[in-house]
């Protein structure tokens, strides 16, 4: 399937990858957890569900409040907005239909591509957000 990965530090890509459970862990280095962001969307945020805990996984990007209810393609106002939460390690982003997970579309692609583009730097503070 094809999806956009997001890697700490990176720019994000366009990849393919198995539609199947080991492809998605192997993706994001561990067991896998599934975040639905975006309300006009069917698009899904797949991250190591462990990220926080370990100590290899480096912080990669913010997920804002404004990312549940706006669509992907807006201006962004990063001071303005409130951060939900961060993703540590790797992530892709796939289409999810309800049933099961399947590659995105063009359009979900540039989207995706536009909103995860700015490389986020996170300081030494950033420990203090790792869950204990």
């Amino acid at each position: 399937m094809k999806v956009v990965v997001v890697s700490p530090g990176k720019k994000p890509t366009v990849e393919e990858i198995d539609n199947n459970l080991e492809s998605m862990q192997q993706a994001v280095g561990g067991y896998i957890e599934v975040l639905h962001l975006f309300s006009d969307e069917r698009i899904c945020l797949v991250c190591n569900e462990e990220g926080k805990f370990l100590s290899e996984m480096k912080p990669n990007r913010a997920i804002f409040e404004e990312d549940r209810f706006k669509d992907m393609n807006r201006k962004r106002n990063i001071q303005k907005e409130k951060i939900l939460d961060i993703i540590f390690g790797p992530f892709f982003l796939c289409s999810d239909d309800g049933d099961e997970f399947g590659s995105l579309f063009n359009g979900q692609i540039a989207k995706a591509l536009k909103r995860f583009e700015s490389v986020e730097i996170f300081g030494a503070s950033m420990n203090k957000y790792r869950k204990r």
